[in-house]
């Protein structure tokens, strides 16, 4: 029997989170013996950067015909089944787990944050889904009860699997540290916002002297709203320094501290041990806030803040709590060990890390 398992998930778009998402998946499956095969938007970005098979995420014949040659399907990690930016997302990766399901392939929904699901056809094929799913894990609460209501079966819950993620010892290096921001499109952050966050960045305590980085989380996402910053900051004559792709981490590293739209962003920094404030623009990032105990300001508010609130809502994240979202995070990758074990798929090696 094959030893291939293949991986589904929003890979190759150069998004900070799911790229780190999938180094720690492909880690952990190459780690228990498996041959992780990946579909991604850039097939030969993704094969290369992690030395991995990699297939067009689109031509669905040659998934077809891959299929017959895997012992296992993946989808996730990722918040794949939303239907907010439209029906294409769940039609998509449920369309796959159907592919799988018909080809008699164990199915594990796994790592995912699941809605808004607002539609009845986007709720209908999560439910169909999470139902063709042997094993259905996710990374957070409101996922897990909308998961059971939907599909009426037991969901295990694990953190995200970017706790896991091991940062590479170059990231220590003790370069130029400077303020920096993740920013993302968002209706709330309308230009008067950006003005007003360009107002108090620009009285930062030796914000001429160091200029600020520019994290760019998601090639062509963020761009707009970065943009429309550094063109502000720089007719107040502060540099930028922009950090995009692979440099996203290295950015963050660089960072005395980071104002973060981003949930992985803010979970980058909280690895590195890098003060942040969250600047909420979603439940999830609020929730991720509250649980590093660090401060956050809603992102419909930004027009009222001032630098002293920023200042003072500055705050390291708590390392207690990111050790034990870290064993968490592992604690799924167990649930995932157990389950290709009981399906009998075949492994070149069975020892993982922390496993």
């Amino acid at each position: 029997m094959s030893n291939r398992i293949l991986l589904s998930g929003y890979y190759g778009f150069e998004n900070l989170g799911d790229d780190l998402i999938l180094e720690v998946m492909v880690q952990q499956l190459k780690a228990l013996g498996y041959e992780p095969v990946v579909l991604s938007e850039n097939p030969s970005l993704t094969s290369s950067t992690y030395d991995v098979k990699s297939l067009l995420r689109t031509n669905i014949p040659r998934i077809w015909d891959e299929m017959k040659e895997i012992t296992a399907f993946i989808s996730g990690g990722g918040g794949l089944f939303q239907d907010a930016t439209g029906l294409g997302s769940p039609i998509y990766y449920g369309g796959l787990i159907e592919m799988a399901h018909r080809r008699k392939i164990p199915i594990a929904f796994f790592a995912q944050g699941i809605g808004p699901l607002q539609t009845k056809i986007g709720r209908w094929m999560t439910k169909r889904t999470l139902l063709q799913s042997d094993l259905v894990v996710v990374r957070d609460v409101k996922s897990q009860a909308l998961a059971q209501q939907l599909a009426g079966k037991k969901v295990k819950l694990m953190a995200d699997p970017v706790w896991n993620w091991q940062p590479k010892a170059a990231l220590e290096s003790n370069g130029q540290k400077r303020l920096g921001i993740s920013l993302r499109q968002w209706p709330q952050l309308h230009d008067q916002a950006i003005q007003h966050l360009a107002n108090c960045i620009a009285q930062w305590p030796k914000i001429q002297e160091t200029g600020l980085n520019l994290i760019d989380c998601q090639a062509g996402a963020d761009i707009l709203p970065l943009a429309k910053l550094e063109k502000l900051l720089k007719e107040k004559q502060i540099a930028c320094y922009w950090f995009m792709g692979d440099n996203c981490v290295q950015g963050i590293a660089q960072t005395s501290v980071l104002l973060a739209m981003r949930y992985h962003a803010i979970l980058v920094a909280a690895k590195l041990n890098v003060p942040v404030v969250a600047l909420a623009y979603d439940p999830k990032v609020k929730l991720l806030a509250a649980q590093l105990r660090i401060n956050s300001f809603q992102v419909g508010n930004i027009v009222s803040l001032t630098l002293d609130a920023l200042l003072d809502a500055v705050s390291d994240a708590n390392q207690d709590v990111i050790v034990d979202l870290q064993k968490f995070a592992q604690k799924g990758f167990s649930y995932l060990k157990a389950w290709l074990t009981a399906k009998g798929a075949t492994a070149q090696g069975t020892d993982s890390p922390g496993v």
